[in-house]
């Protein structure tokens, strides 16, 4: 089952407030750089959600491209995770 659009952009909304939230300022330029990139897969699902709206059922594409998403904010998930654990000092402030 694919995870709903919505669920996917509030993890993606959260991650960014979290990836904010670093200190060092070339982890979180290099964070903030990898999130800017799925703007790309965001705007193919919104146009492969006309086409669903057109066919009044979704598409197997629209699947595939809310999957990648998924995937792919998971990833950034695990990375900022890392960023994290890496600079100790903001653990503390970071508690999600």
């Amino acid at each position: 089952m694919v995870e709903s659009l919505d669920a996917i952009k509030t993890r993606f909304d959260t991650v960014e407030q979290r990836i904010r939230g670093i200190k060092d300022y070339r982890v979180q330029r290099d964070l903030l750089k990898m999130s800017r990139s799925y703007d790309g897969l965001f705007k193919a699902i919104s146009i492969e959600e006309i086409e669903c709206r057109r066919h009044k059922h979704l598409t197997s594409k629209y699947n595939s491209l809310v999957a990648q998403l998924a995937q792919s904010i998971e990833t950034l998930e695990e990375y900022t995770t890392f960023a994290l654990l890496l600079n100790p000092w903001q653990r503390a402030q970071n508690v999600v």
